[in-house]
């Protein structure tokens, strides 16, 4: 019924980038970790929740503290029965992960919208702009995503999107520097050949 990538801090490590999918006719919710395959990705999946034979999951959304909620029409009855539940996953004694206020902080963030946030408050002036370029060079390529999508957002003009669109090792960033270098609507060749 629904795919989400897990992109918050509220469940453990692991599950970072994991892509979580309600399975009504087996009454669970699968856990699919992500390989890359070439160009493309595999994935494995793994037992998330298992459920009775009353179990029907349909949907997922991740709570603003980074916990799961699960909707289970309750019945392979399709008509209206009232016999629906939403189930809140969390981790035992879990505790909301402290999350920086500061942008420069916060960019580095395991959630993703905080991330995103922050990207999108340090690119209204060049200070930030600058730090969102420096993180152009970090390791975690969900940084690197939510720097270079504000920096493309905000058109900057000192941002080495052609770099990026022939260099990056990372397909996703090369794609989204190329819209900005060369327009959406163009078709990519190498300057070189």
């Amino acid at each position: 019924c629904e795919v989400i990538s897990y992109e918050s801090d509220g469940l453990p490590a692991e599950y970072l980038g994991n892509l979580l999918v309600p399975a009504w006719a087996d009454h669970r919710v699968e856990r699919y970790e992500l390989k890359p395959r070439g160009a493309s990705f595999g994935a494995e999946r793994k037992p998330f929740i298992q459920g009775g034979k009353d179990f029907y999951p349909s949907g997922l959304t991740v709570a603003p503290d980074g916990s799961l909620f699960v909707t289970d029409w309750g019945s392979k009855s399709y008509p209206l029965h009232g016999h629906g539940a939403i189930w809140h996953v969390r981790t035992k004694d879990a505790k909301p992960a402290a999350r920086p206020k500061e942008p420069k902080d916060a960019l580095l963030s395991t959630d993703r919208k905080t991330r995103e946030a922050a990207a999108r408050e340090l690119v209204k002036d060049e200070v930030g702009r600058k730090v969102l370029r420096e993180q152009l060079g970090s390791k975690n390529v969900r940084v690197q995503a939510a720097a270079l999508t504000a920096l493309v957002d905000a058109k900057d003009r000192d941002t080495p999107f052609e770099d990026i669109a022939w260099k990056s090792n990372e397909v996703g960033l090369r794609i989204l520097a190329m819209t900005q270098v060369y327009g959406h609507d163009k078709e990519f060749a190498d300057p070189k050949q």
